[in-house]
């Protein structure tokens, strides 16, 4: 790959318009605070270096089976969002009818990973000049249950299943059963730190595999070279905004009869979705309402920022509506190309509005831990860029190549 084409001079310019930004702007990975730390700052500046980002997710293979495949995947932080999708590279591969045994999965990964930090490999560029690039893996991009799987914490359903803060979370009645819920809690619970999560993996050890503070046992992602385990992973906003939040309220608004939020002319809806002529940047065109549980993610994407300001406006009750937009207009800022720190804590703003008012619109059982992680989307944007340049969604294709 390195080989083939102009891949070394387009991560170098990258890591210069990186290094040496003053931060006033977010965009890029590279971008991001964390880029700029200085030990991380060190390792990139010596001549070939670079870094990448890892992600795994489950792909099922067959609707009758329980097959499913595990790909661990990279893609380079220093290329450009369309440039990094082009360049993806699979690095392990887990096949079988349950997910992957965590350690066997990681071991050969991390050996490579911590021989690449060190030793790097040798490559040569166009004009047959010979180079050595080492590699930093700052950054793991999955959805909540691989987070919890890789990380060993708990999981998002479980007490101090957030793995970013030191929330514990309640148990809520709902329906005939429970769910774990995330309220707004006053002082807010501190946010996790690398240092004190892995002392506590030390003690949930001791304790005879009884969690410490949401944390389960040793990760081998601790070993991973220039890894946060808080900092380094993100909350994906395809995964915990739209298939989370937006799947959770279009739902709630379509099915709750008895509620003041229910919005009774659904067909409505589909009529305004289905006559549209949507610009060709919205290569996905809507599906019908009533086909919400299996909508794909970009077209839940379309409807939050597109769709749903208008359809809503006279058909939800003007102070949900009102609610909505909150998110909405959050979304739009930090999905720009460029957001600058002003808009970011605009944006850290409103989404603290937004999860305030869930709970006192809808009640305490819908601050979902999807509602609760988008007080943790805005310090991923601090750390490491604008939402869209690490989302899963450069991912999604492989999964579809594997099938």
């Amino acid at each position: 790959m390195f080989e083939s084409y102009d891949i070394g001079e387009k991560i170098s310019a990258s890591k210069l318009d990186g290094l040496f930004s003053d931060g006033k702007v977010m965009g890029e990975i590279y971008t991001g605070n964390l880029y700029r730390e200085e030990k991380f700052k060190k390792f990139l500046l010596e001549d070939g270096n670079f870094s990448v980002a890892v992600n795994t997710d489950g792909v099922k293979i067959f609707h009758s089976s329980k097959f499913s495949v595990w790909p661990l995947l990279l893609s380079i932080n220093e290329l450009n969002f369309n440039k990094k999708a082009q360049h993806i590279v699979i690095c392990c591969l887990w096949f079988g009818n349950e997910k992957p045994n965590v350690d066997t999965f990681l071991e050969p990964f991390i050996v490579q990973a911590r021989r690449l930090s060190k030793k790097g490999f040798q490559w040569k560029d166009l004009s047959g000049r010979n180079h050595i690039s080492k590699v930093a893996f700052p950054l793991l991009v999955a959805d909540a249950p691989a987070r919890a799987m890789l990380t060993n914490f708990m999981q998002y359903n479980g007490s101090y299943g957030c793995g970013f803060c030191e929330h514990k979370g309640k148990r809520v009645a709902k329906g005939a059963g429970t769910v774990q819920v995330y309220p707004l809690v006053h002082p807010l619970p501190p946010n996790r730190t690398h240092e004190k999560s892995y002392d506590q993996a030390k003690n949930a050890i001791l304790s005879i595999s009884q969690p410490v503070g949401g944390v389960k046992g040793m990760s081998l992602l601790y070993l991973l070279p220039f890894f946060d385990i808080i900092k380094g992973v993100v909350p994906d906003y395809m995964h915990c905004i739209l298939l989370g939040i937006v799947k959770q309220f279009l739902n709630l608004w379509l099915t709750t009869t008895s509620e003041s939020f229910f919005i009774k002319d659904s067909k409505l809806i589909d009529e305004i979705i289905l006559t549209a002529c949507p610009p060709d940047e919205i290569r996905r065109v809507l599906r019908p309402l009533d086909h919400r549980l299996i909508l794909k993610a970009s077209e839940f994407r379309v409807w939050l920022l597109f769709y749903s300001p208008i359809v809503l406006k006279h058909l939800l009750h003007p102070k949900y509506y009102k609610n909505w937009l909150i998110l909405v207009k959050g979304m739009h800022m930090l999905l720009k190309k460029n957001v600058s720190r002003e808009e970011i804590e605009v944006v850290r703003k409103l989404f603290f509005k937004f999860v305030s008012q869930v709970e006192l619109l809808y009640g305490e059982d819908q601050v979902s831990y999807n509602v609760h992680l988008l007080q943790h989307v805005v310090d991923s944007v601090t750390y490491w860029g604008c939402p869209w340049a690490y989302s899963a969604f450069m991912y999604e294709d492989i999964g579809g190549t594997l099938k």
